[in-house]
């Protein structure tokens, strides 16, 4: 058997890609996004520490600041609540959203929080 090598193949340079560059609403989108970043009211996230009592599961949530009441005020302007009984009754309305399997799930309770503070 005869072996005949095949003719080598010229090389082609394979050009480099075009590093993507943004569009002008691209760029003021992100710079928008940058912005409302900037001026977002902090919102401190909820610690929740189950308990049981009286053959029932209680939630107990705590505002996770080094200074609670300071905490809490920053939570009630985050949700624009000029009311303690508002800011107590949305908490609790999101706990029992948070709920899973009987106990206060806390990643989902500051989900929930997220979505109510933006």
């Amino acid at each position: 058997m005869t072996v005949v090598p095949m003719p080598k193949r010229a090389k082609t340079a394979t050009p480099v890609a075009k590093p993507y560059e943004p569009t002008a609403r691209e760029i003021a989108s992100q710079a928008a996004y940058a912005k409302r970043r900037e001026s977002k009211r902090p919102v401190p996230k909820m610690k929740v520490a189950m308990s049981e009592g009286d053959g029932k599961r209680i939630a107990s949530l705590l505002v996770d600041h080094p200074d609670p009441r300071l905490g809490y005020e920053l939570l009630a302007e985050a949700m624009a609540a000029d009311s303690s009984v508002f800011l107590e009754g949305t908490l609790d309305a999101l706990a029992m959203v948070a709920q899973h399997a009987g106990a206060v799930d806390e990643k989902q309770m500051n989900y929930a929080l997220s979505m109510v503070c933006g």
